[in-house]
């Protein structure tokens, strides 16, 4: 999900595409965030990501939408990132700067705030308290199946926490060299760079959070092929 450009998307504040689904939400904001917006952060990161758009007010009967405007964003915008790091609001922050956009847009001012899907190793996201997940255009709170299920994910990803200020050149090629020795033969896989491999065996994965494809260096991964060996000590 990106940003949308509403200035390419109509000749009226008046629209009926896009609509909201299990990426899109539209709220209404005035001059505070609605009560129900942290619960589709929830629901947003819990599942696949999506996009909010705040000062746009849905008609129902007619299934349209119109551009209302938020009358202070500097104000809402602040308030998005007050609560973002209020973990009574939210239980970690998952939104960034890149995240939050606003436009003006005839004579208003909307704001597009991005959620990226959270990590596996750090679901479910809550919102006061409470796990949300996104269903078509909506937001649910988890069940109890789906929150055992997110556990079962946060255990099978115990090593795959993203490390930042590491790349490449903080694996021991020889060791994943030698590696590749013995998939090759046991697997008969080839793989036509060393980055392509370490990427592929999970060593580097995509950072999610961010707008950009950044790949950083997973925990198990420098664990494994890291130059930097932890020495031990015997107590005795």
């Amino acid at each position: 999900m990106d940003f949308l450009k509403f200035e390419d998307l109509s000749f009226s504040s008046a629209f009926s595409e896009p609509k909201e689904d299990i990426h899109l939400e539209y709220k209404t904001a005035t001059w505070k965030l609605p009560k129900n917006f942290w619960e589709t952060v929830s629901s947003f990161a819990n599942t696949d990501g999506g996009l909010i758009v705040l000062g746009v007010k849905e008609d129902k009967d007619n299934h349209k939408y119109e551009i209302t405007g938020v009358d202070d964003p500097i104000v809402v915008r602040q308030e998005i990132f007050n609560g973002n790091s209020n973990s009574e609001c939210l239980s970690s922050p998952v939104i960034h700067d890149s995240d939050v956009k606003l436009v003006d847009c005839f004579d208003r001012t909307i704001i597009e705030v991005l959620v990226h899907p959270e990590q596996y190793n750090k679901r479910p996201l809550e919102a006061h308290g409470i796990a949300y997940v996104r269903t078509d255009d909506g937001d649910r709170k988890a069940t109890e199946e789906q929150l055992k299920y997110f556990l079962v994910e946060h255990q099978q990803e115990i090593d795959t926490r993203l490390l930042r200020n590491f790349d490449l050149e903080d694996i021991n090629s020889l060791d994943l060299d030698e590696y590749v020795t013995v998939l090759r033969k046991n697997t008969n896989t080839r793989y036509k760079d060393l980055e392509s491999l370490a990427f592929d065996l999970g060593v580097f994965r995509r950072d999610r959070t961010s707008n950009g494809k950044d790949r950083l260096l997973t925990e198990g991964g420098l664990l494994f092929f890291g130059k930097y060996k932890v020495k031990s000590k015997m107590l005795v």
